[in-house]
């Protein structure tokens, strides 16, 4: 981290020398997270548990005040964040299923996927449901990843909410 922070400094170092930090935006984030055994696992892309895929996501944005927002953001939400700022005036829809993080809604569905399966997660419950295998078999968490006492009720109550966001996956695939 000493070393990504040192090469991190010099980039800005320089946009700042050259007189380019105030017409230029920063974006740092990763793509998943690093798990080293907090809940049993090294790594990543193996479950979908707060270690890996909670990443950090900084945003240098000129002329806007440093402030730190807590509200869980997803990746979908970067380009209806940055494309304003760069001058597209379509409305996100035309693009994109995230929105801008700037005027963020609170009660949304987050979603993480890896080579087989997509988690959904709205802030009490996690549903981890399959895509490529021929079983259909769902497992349900609490957000910190304990068993839900009554998980047969999830299901039914999120599906809706979950094809919402599939059908808006679905309008950016390949026909």
């Amino acid at each position: 981290m000493h070393h990504l922070d040192s090469q991190i400094a010099r980039i800005t170092e320089h946009l700042q020398a050259k007189g380019l930090l105030d017409n230029t935006l920063i974006v740092i984030t990763a793509d998943h997270g690093e798990e080293f055994m907090e809940k049993g696992r090294w790594g990543h892309n193996s479950t979908f548990v707060d270690e890996q895929i909670k990443t950090p996501l900084v945003l240098w944005v000129p002329g806007q005040a440093a402030h730190r927002e807590m509200l869980s953001t997803r990746h979908v939400d970067l380009l209806p964040t940055l494309l304003p700022l760069l001058g597209v005036n379509n409305p996100p829809r035309d693009y994109s299923i995230g929105q801008s993080l700037f005027n963020p809604s609170a009660k949304r569905m987050l979603i993480a996927g890896d080579w087989h399966r997509l988690a959904f997660m709205d802030g009490q419950h996690k549903v981890v449901l399959p895509f490529s295998s021929g079983s259909f078999t769902a497992m349900q968490t609490s957000p910190d990843d304990r068993p839900i006492v009554d998980a047969s009720r999830l299901l039914p109550l999120a599906m809706p909410v979950i094809r919402s966001e599939l059908q808006g996956i679905r309008r950016f695939l390949a026909h």
